[in-house]
C-alpha cells in the first residue's frame, strides 16, 4: 500500500512539473509576442538620429494626433474636456469619437507619457502597445482552440504581422487599437460557453466595451459581427443544453454596448448632425478593386498589401480548408474569410448593393477594405490548423493528403514562375515610367518564388522527418517571420524625427501673445496638422479635418461669403497664400509664401455683443438669406421670437465681456440700457446650457450657426456649459451595465 502511495505521489509530482513546464512555455511566448513589437518598429524606438523614422504623414500625424494631443493636455490641466473650442469654430470631443475620450487605455498612456504634453513618439508608443495585445490575445486564444503552442504562436504572427493590421490601421490608430480586442473577446466567448459560466461571458462584454469606447464604428460593428457569429457557431455545437445556450450572445452584446454608452449614446447623437447623416449608394460603395487579389502573393504595385498573410501561411490554410470535415471550426473559418474578402470589394460585387438595402446601418460607411479584418483573422486561424495539420505527417493519410494537395499547387508554382520571367523581361527591355513598376513587381514576384521554395522545403522535410516536429516548428516560424516582417515593417514608415515634425512657426507665437480675449484664426489649413493645428497649439481655428463635421457648419461655409463669415466667427488673424492688400487688413508676417494678416478692429466683431433689432426666419434656407443683408453689428436673425420686446431705438451702446473661458464653459458679464440679445460668436450645439443670474435661460439659433440669449435690461452674469443630456443617458446606463457585470462576475467567483 506505500509503495502504491508513493507511485501515486510521484506520479503526482511528474504532472505537476509538466504543468509548471507547460506555463513556463506560454509565459515565455506571450513575453516575447509582447516584446516583439519592439523589434518590428525599432526605427521608431532607435536613439541614433541617422536610423530613426516616423510614422508617414497621414491620418496618423493630422488626425489622431492633434485630437490627442488636445486630451492630453486638457487631461494635465485636470479636464476632461466634452468640446474642443480649437477646432471649426468649436466642435464636440465628446460626439466625436475620433478623440478616443473615455478609452481608458488611451487615457492611461496619454496620462502617464504626456505629463509635458503628447510627443509624436508618445502616440507612436501607443501603436506598439496595441500590436502586443493583439499578437498576446491571439495567441491565447488560438492556443485554447487549437492546443498547440506552435499552432497558435503562427496564428499570433500571421494575425499581427500579416498585411491587414501593419497597413491602413496603423495610420488609422483606432482601426487598430478597436481589431486588437477582437482575439479577447472570442476567446472570453469561447470559455464562457465551453465552460457554461457567465463570468467569462460578462468579461467578454467587458472587452467589447474597450473596443467600442476606442471610437471606429464601423471596424466596432466587424468585430461585433464576428463575435456574434462565433458565439452563434458555438452555440449551435451545444445541442444538448437546449435554447439557452444562446443567451449568452445577447448577453455579452447588450453588456458590452451598455458598459460603453457613455461613448456611444453621445456619438449617435452627434453621428446625426454630421455630414454622415445623409449619405448615397455611391458613396458607401468604395472597396478593394478585384485585382487587389493578387496582394495575396504580390502585395504592393499591383495587389492589396493588407490581405497578405504570408507564403507559407497561405499554403497552410488552403491545407486547412481542404482537411475540413462536416461543420467543425475550419468550416466557421473559411465562411468567415470569405465573407470578410467578398464584402471588402464594396460595390464592385452585386453583395454590397444587397447589404446596402437590407442593412441601413451600414449605409453610414465606406471604404469596406476594412473588412479585411475578418479575413485577415480567419487565415491566421486557419494557418494555425494547417501547422497543426502538418506536425501530424507521421500519418500515412496525412502525409498522402499534403502530396495531394501540393500536387494540386504545381500549376500555381509554374504560373507564378512564368509570371516572375515575364516581370524580368519587362524590367530588362521597357525604358519609359513603367519600368519601376516592372522592376517592383520582379522584386516582389522572385521574393514569393524564394518562399515558396523554402516552403516546400520544409513541408518536405515534415514528410520525410515527422520526428523533428518541434525543430520543424521553430523552423516554420522562423520563415512565416521573416516573410511577414520583410514584406510589412516599412509599410508606414518614413525617415525623419518625431521631434522636428511640427515645428511651431512663427505666427503661432505671434497668436501666443494675443492672450487678452478669445479670437480666432483663420489658418486655411496651412499650419502644421492639415487643418487641426488648432489642437496642436491651442489655437482656435475655423478649419478642422474630421469626417464627422457637423452638417450645419459645412452648409454655412458654402454659403456665406468669406468675409462675413470671418465676421461672425470673430476671426482676428488670417493666414493665406493670397495677397489681401484692402485697408481692412494690416500684414503682420510672410514667410515662404504664407502671408499672415491682422483684421483691423474696426472691421471685425467680438466674440460676445449685444443687438437690438432681430429678424425672425421661418427655416434654416431663409436664415442663410436673410444673413446676407442685415447690418451684422446691429441685428440679428434668429429662428423663433426672443420672447420679450425689444427697443425701437438704443442711444447708449449695450456691453459683453468675457471674464472666463475654458472648453465647454464660458462665463460673460453683460450690461444692457435696454432689453437686448446676447450674440455669442460660439456655434449652436446640442448639449449646451445657458443660465443668467444662475437662472435656466433657452438658447436661441442665431445667425443660423451661432448662439443666442434673450436678455432683459440691466446687468447680468451669464455662463454657458456644454452638458449634453445625451451624455446623462450614456453614464446611467454605463452605471447599470457595471453593476450587472459586477454581480455576474461576483456570481461566478462564488461558484468557483
Amino acid at each position: 500500500m506505500a509503495e502504491l502511495l508513493a507511485g501515486m505521489k510521484g506520479h503526482r509530482q511528474a504532472w505537476l512539473a509538466l504543468g509548471q513546464w507547460r506555463l513556463l512555455l506560454d509565459l515565455l511566448a506571450v513575453v516575447g509576442l509582447g516584446l516583439m513589437p519592439l523589434l518590428f518598429f525599432w526605427r521608431l524606438l532607435t536613439p541614433n538620429p541617422a536610423d530613426v523614422a516616423i510614422i508617414r504623414p497621414g491620418d496618423f500625424t493630422d488626425v489622431h494626433y492633434p485630437f490627442r494631443s488636445f486630451v492630453t493636455r486638457e487631461l494635465i490641466d485636470g479636464r476632461l474636456s466634452l468640446w474642443n473650442p480649437f477646432v471649426l469654430s468649436g466642435h464636440s470631443s465628446l460626439g466625436d469619437v475620433q478623440f478616443a475620450l473615455f478609452y481608458p487605455v488611451n487615457l492611461a498612456l496619454s496620462y502617464l507619457l504626456g505629463r509635458d504634453g503628447l510627443s509624436l513618439l508618445d502616440l507612436e508608443l501607443h501603436v506598439v502597445l496595441h500590436f502586443s495585445l493583439a499578437g498576446i490575445f491571439t495567441y491565447l486564444f488560438a492556443k485554447r482552440v487549437l492546443r498547440s503552442r506552435a499552432a497558435a504562436l503562427t496564428s499570433a504572427l500571421v494575425f499581427a504581422y500579416g498585411g491587414y493590421l501593419t497597413s491602413f490601421p496603423v495610420q488609422q490608430i483606432n482601426l487598430l487599437e478597436t481589431s486588437a480586442w477582437l482575439p479577447l473577446i472570442l476567446l472570453l466567448l469561447d470559455k464562457g460557453l465551453d465552460e457554461r459560466q457567465p463570468g467569462y461571458v460578462a468579461l467578454a462584454g467587458v472587452s467589447l466595451a474597450l473596443a467600442a469606447l476606442v471610437g471606429h464604428p464601423q471596424t466596432l460593428l466587424y468585430v461585433l459581427a464576428a463575435s456574434v457569429l462565433y458565439g452563434l457557431y458555438k452555440a449551435w455545437g451545444q445541442r444538448s443544453q437546449g435554447a439557452r445556450r444562446y443567451l449568452a450572445v445577447p448577453l455579452f452584446v447588450a453588456l458590452g454596448l451598455g458598459l460603453s454608452s457613455i461613448q456611444l449614446v453621445p456619438a449617435y447623437e452627434h453621428l446625426g448632425l454630421t455630414t454622415r447623416a445623409e449619405v448615397s449608394y455611391r458613396f458607401t460603395s468604395t472597396g478593394f478593386e478585384l485585382k487587389e487579389l493578387v496582394g495575396l502573393l504580390l502585395p504592393g504595385e499591383w495587389g492589396g498589401t493588407p490581405l497578405y498573410v504570408g507564403v507559407l501561411p497561405l499554403f497552410l490554410s488552403g491545407f486547412a480548408i481542404v482537411r475540413a470535415r462536416g461543420g467543425g471550426p475550419r468550416v466557421f473559418w473559411a465562411a468567415l474569410a470569405l465573407i470578410g474578402l467578398l464584402v471588402s470589394f464594396g460595390g464592385n460585387t452585386f453583395l454590397h448593393s444587397l447589404l446596402y438595402l437590407a442593412a441601413p446601418g451600414l449605409r453610414s460607411f465606406r471604404q469596406h477594405e476594412r473588412t479585411v479584418l475578418l479575413f485577415a483573422l480567419a487565415l491566421a486561424m486557419l494557418s494555425g490548423y494547417g501547422l497543426k495539420d502538418l506536425a501530424e505527417c507521421a500519418r500515412a493519410d496525412v502525409r498522402q493528403a499534403v502530396a495531394s494537395y501540393c500536387r494540386g499547387l504545381r500549376w500555381l508554382v509554374l504560373m507564378m514562375i512564368l509570371v516572375s520571367l515575364v516581370f524580368l523581361y519587362a524590367g530588362a527591355t521597357v525604358r519609359d515610367a513603367t519600368q519601376a513598376t516592372a522592376a517592383a513587381l520582379t522584386n516582389r514576384a522572385f521574393f514569393a518564388l524564394l518562399f515558396v521554395a523554402l516552403s516546400a522545403g520544409l513541408v518536405h522535410l515534415y514528410m520525410a522527418h515527422s520526428n523533428a516536429g518541434n525543430l520543424l516548428a521553430i523552423a516554420a516560424l522562423a520563415l512565416i517571420g521573416l516573410d511577414l516582417f520583410s514584406t510589412n515593417w516599412q509599410n508606414n514608415l518614413q525617415d525623419g524625427r518625431p521631434d522636428v515634425l511640427f515645428p511651431v512657426p512663427k505666427a503661432v507665437g505671434l497668436f501666443r501673445t494675443d492672450l487678452s480675449e478669445p479670437v480666432r484664426v483663420a489658418s486655411e489649413g496651412l499650419l502644421p496638422g492639415n487643418g487641426n493645428a488648432g489642437s496642436l497649439f491651442a489655437l482656435q481655428d475655423v478649419v478642422g479635418n474630421t469626417p464627422l463635421q457637423i452638417e450645419r457648419y459645412a452648409v454655412f461655409e458654402r454659403n456665406i461669403e468669406e468675409w462675413q463669415r470671418w465676421q461672425l466667427l470673430n476671426v482676428k488673424y488670417v493666414m493665406t497664400k493670397r495677397e489681401l492688400k484692402d485697408g481692412r487688413f494690416r500684414l503682420l508676417d510672410s514667410d515662404k509664401g504664407v502671408n499672415t494678416y491682422e483684421i483691423l478692429p474696426e472691421h471685425r466683431l467680438p466674440r460676445a455683443y449685444v443687438v437690438h433689432r432681430v429678424v425672425v426666419a421661418e427655416s434654416d434656407g431663409q436664415s442663410l438669406q436673410l444673413l446676407k443683408g442685415i447690418d451684422l453689428r446691429r441685428e440679428a436673425v434668429l429662428r423663433r421670437p426672443p420672447g420679450l420686446a425689444l427697443p425701437d431705438a438704443v442711444t447708449t451702446p449695450s456691453t459683453a465681456r468675457i471674464t472666463k473661458f475654458e472648453p465647454g464653459r464660458i462665463v460673460l458679464d453683460a450690461d444692457l440700457r435696454e432689453n437686448g440679445v446676447l450674440i455669442l460668436s460660439e456655434i449652436d450645439h446640442p448639449g449646451w446650457q445657458a443660465y443668467v443670474d444662475r437662472q435656466p435661460e433657452t438658447i436661441l439659433q442665431a445667425n443660423y450657426l451661432l448662439r443666442g440669449l434673450p436678455l432683459v435690461k440691466g446687468a447680468h452674469v451669464v455662463e454657458l456649459l456644454y452638458d449634453p443630456p445625451s451624455l446623462k443617458l450614456g453614464v446611467l446606463l454605463t452605471i447599470l451595465s457595471t453593476v450587472a457585470t459586477l454581480a455576474l462576475l461576483a456570481f461566478f467567483l462564488r461558484r468557483r
